[in-house]
């Protein structure tokens, strides 16, 4: 299967730090600052995924990826195969359900590790689409995984997903 995807790519500086709370800290502050009214206009950001390396760090618009439904996971699962990647991010805003009640709008930030960790931060949305709340906090150590995010690490080593990466002019393609 071949997908045109926009990938943003920058050089890995401080601004993405080693450290792990930091750094999920880090992209959930960016998802609140574009989720900040603009002159009384909002428009809902596009969920993206952060692939974090070494040295860069890529932003991949994967909207076109959850329309795919219910192949979405395996597709994001997939860029998990890719060589050097310390963590991946799903960052935007997402659809949240507790235990059988309501679905609840919130701002998200799931960050994982190769070796099954994570990080989770959520911040409910009010009915506009401002940010409601404090942002909660969830991790590995703490908390029950969230239903439906992550484990793409394993999954793509289990079903030996393989994305690759190609260039055109200035986008990348999946």
């Amino acid at each position: 299967m071949s997908l045109r995807l926009r990938i943003h790519t920058q050089a890995r500086t401080a601004f993405y730090p080693d450290e792990e709370d930091a750094l999920g800290e880090r992209l959930m502050s960016l998802l609140q600052e574009r989720l900040r009214p603009i002159e009384g206009a909002r428009r809902l950001p596009r969920p993206s995924l952060v692939l974090v390396f070494p040295d860069v760090v890529r932003v991949v618009d994967v909207l076109p990826l959850l329309r795919m439904g219910r192949q979405a996971h395996r597709a994001i699962a997939a860029f998990a195969s890719l060589e050097g990647l310390e963590a991946m991010a799903l960052v935007g805003v997402l659809d949240r359900r507790r235990h059988g009640g309501p679905v609840e709008r919130v701002a998200g930030t799931f960050l994982e590790w190769p070796d099954g960790r994570w990080w989770f931060s959520v911040q409910n949305l009010d009915a506009t689409g401002n940010l409601a709340d404090k942002p909660e906090v969830l991790h590995v150590m703490r908390h029950p995984k969230p239903r439906g995010l992550g484990s793409w690490f394993s999954r793509a080593r289990f079903e030996e997903l393989k994305v690759q990466l190609e260039s055109l002019e200035d986008e990348m393609v999946h």
